[in-house]
């Protein structure tokens, strides 16, 4: 396992047990998944590292996001065992990175395409959003996002975005 944030490793271990549990175990209820999860979790970990990730989940949680502990990305040569959802025979299944074929490849690649046309989608909506509040904000500095909402549906209601 590579060098990385420990939240973050508590975060990839979840993620794969969940997945093992949901894909494989053929678990649906949370709570059986999440005890197979904090199962999983304590094979797999060390204690001290698992005292590293819980401090490091709790910091996550007290700051905000621009400070959030949880900033480490993939790094696909060395974390092999980072897990992926792709479909086989009809069926989505859990692959690790490592065991990716040329298939399973072109479908995580249009995964991410996918997942830029839809966040740049959302950003467009976002800032149809921000030009109906943000001239209402610069004309009243104290005012807060609730605010301006209220003065529009007080004097006409909302436009359509």
């Amino acid at each position: 396992m590579s060098t990385r944030n420990p939240f973050r490793i508590l975060k990839d271990q979840v993620r794969r047990a969940a997945n093992k549990a949901m894909h494989v175990k053929k678990m649906t209820d949370p709570w059986e998944i999440g005890e197979f999860c904090l199962h999983e979790i304590d094979t797999m970990l060390s204690p001290r590292l698992r005292r590293q990730a819980y401090i490091a989940l709790i910091v996550d949680l007290l700051t905000n996001r621009k400070e959030q502990t949880d900033f480490v990305t993939p790094d696909f040569f060395h974390d092999l065992e980072y897990v992926f959802t792709v479909r086989r025979g009809g069926k989505s299944i859990a692959v690790e990175c490592g065991n990716l074929d040329l298939d399973d490849i072109e479908q995580v690649t249009k995964q991410k395409e996918n997942n830029i046309l839809a966040a740049t989608k959302e950003r467009a909506r976002w800032q149809r959003y921000c030009d109906v509040i943000v001239p209402l904000l610069q004309k009243n500095p104290k005012w807060h996002w609730r605010n301006a909402c209220s003065w529009i549906e007080s004097h006409g209601g909302f436009p359509s975005i």
